[in-house]
């Protein structure tokens, strides 16, 4: 399905741009698509600092190592934690159980794992923070201290070229159940110069209820809730 038609425009004339696949084109999931997240964080929600990417520090209770790799880890003003899984064009079908998985995880972080966390990652960035400086920083962006019982319900956000319908399905039911869960869709397009990158939102509906009248969102909202309760 075609999302979006996105147009070269000069004058009167409207050219339709070509749709072109990141692996086709060379670009890759790490390389490429990650550190493009990475240098514009705000693609993940608003206000979203990235605490750390490619995390594969796990360990289960004997002391075991784990080495499942969490693509991106950030966190929001208000202090919620969120996990991003990328995907370079299609998305796998257990997209969203990898996800859910990761979302598990780091539920269970304490404040020094998460200041760890970051301060591991900006000296992967050429950067040499001391503890006290990483956690300065996460503190400064949630404007206030570390409240590791905000992070029992991260939000889970999933970037892809396409979802199998297996997978929309399922995020749909998890986001009826009151899980925090946002699809992003990516599409690259061909051009006279560097390709354009366009990336929607495509579950839940951004504000979808500011086209319905106040009594309708009122309704809606208390849906929302009673679902939630549920």
């Amino acid at each position: 399905m075609q999302y979006e038609h996105v147009f070269s425009v000069s004058s009167a004339e409207a050219q339709p741009l070509t749709q072109i696949d990141l692996a086709a084109s060379g670009f890759l999931e790490r390389q490429h698509l990650q550190e493009w997240l990475l240098a514009n964080p705000q693609i993940l929600g608003p206000d979203v600092l990235v605490v750390t990417s490619e995390f594969d520090r796990w360990q289960n209770a004997g002391g075991d190592a784990r080495r499942d790799r969490l693509d991106i880890l950030g966190i929001d003003s208000g202090g919620q934690l969120i996990v991003a899984e990328l995907k370079r064009d299609s998305a796998s079908s257990d997209v969203d159980l990898q996800a859910l998985k990761y979302a598990a995880l780091v539920s269970r972080f304490s404040d020094d794992t998460l200041i760890e966390a970051h301060q591991r990652f900006l000296a992967s960035r050429g950067e040499a923070p001391s503890e006290d400086e990483a956690r300065t920083r996460l503190e400064h962006h949630t404007d206030g201290p570390l409240d590791a019982e905000s992070w029992t319900q991260p939000k889970i956000v999933l970037v892809a070229n396409s979802y199998p319908d297996t997978v929309t399905n399922t995020v749909a039911w998890l986001s009826e159940a009151g899980l925090d869960i946002v699809l992003l869709r990516y599409q690259m397009y061909a051009t006279v110069g560097d390709p354009l990158l366009v990336v929607s939102q495509i579950y839940p509906v951004p504000d979808a209820d500011e086209f319905l009248l106040a009594p309708r969102r009122e309704e809606v909202q208390q849906a929302k809730e009673k679902t939630r309760a549920r």
